[in-house]
C-alpha cells in the first residue's frame, strides 16, 4: 500500500511538472508569399517575409515577431548563414585548426621539458633512462602528426572557402538583371 502511494504521488508532481516545461516550446505559424501555411517550432526561409504567429502550444496565438529580411535586403550577403552547412564547415574546421595548434603548443612545452631533463642527466653523467627517451620520440612524433593534420585541415578549410566564394560569384552572376 505504501509502494503504491509512493508511486501515486511520483505521478501526481510529475504531471503538475510537465505543462511548466512544455508551456515553454513554442509554435509558428506563417504564411509563405504563394499563401502556403507552414507549422514549425523555427521560422524557415519560406516564411520570410510572409505573414508570421508565434503559438501556444494550445494553438493561440501569443504574438507577430519581426517579419525575417528579405532577399533584397540580404543583397549579396547569404541570409541565415549559421544553416548555411559551408559556413558551418569551414567554421568547424577552423576551431579543429585552433585546436590542434594549441595541442601542438603543449607538445612543445612537453618536448621542452623532456629535453631539458635528458640534459641535466647528461651533464651529470648519468645515464638517460629508455623511458625519457621513450617520451622525447612520442612527443616529437605527436608533434608531426599535429602538424600534419593542420596541414591536411588547412587545406580542406581552403578549398570550402574557394568553393563558397564561387558559389557567391556564381550567385551574382546569375541575379544580374539582363
Amino acid at each position: 500500500m505504501r509502494r503504491l502511494a509512493q508511486v501515486g504521488l511520483a505521478l501526481v508532481l510529475t504531471a503538475n511538472l510537465t505543462p511548466v516545461y512544455a508551456a515553454d516550446a513554442h509554435m509558428y505559424r506563417c504564411v509563405s508569399a504563394n499563401g502556403r501555411v507552414y507549422y514549425s517550432d523555427v521560422l524557415g526561409l519560406e516564411c520570410e517575409g510572409g505573414e508570421q504567429d508565434r503559438l501556444t502550444r494550445h494553438g493561440l496565438v501569443l504574438d507577430r515577431p519581426e517579419p525575417s529580411r528579405s532577399n533584397a535586403a540580404c543583397k549579396l550577403y547569404v541570409c541565415g548563414a549559421d544553416r548555411d552547412r559551408k559556413t558551418a564547415a569551414a567554421s568547424n574546421a577552423a576551431a579543429v585548426v585552433g585546436a590542434e595548434q594549441e595541442k601542438i603548443g603543449i607538445e612543445r612545452a612537453r618536448l621542452v621539458d623532456l629535453l631539458q631533463r635528458e640534459a641535466a642527466l647528461a651533464e651529470k653523467g648519468k645515464p638517460i633512462p629508455r623511458s625519457l627517451r621513450k617520451d622525447i620520440e612520442s612527443a616529437e612524433s605527436d608533434i608531426e602528426r599535429l602538424a600534419k593534420d593542420i596541414e591536411t585541415r588547412q587545406l580542406s578549410l581552403d578549398q570550402i572557402v574557394q568553393r563558397f566564394d564561387d558559389d557567391k560569384a556564381r550567385f551574382r552572376e546569375l541575379t544580374v538583371p539582363q
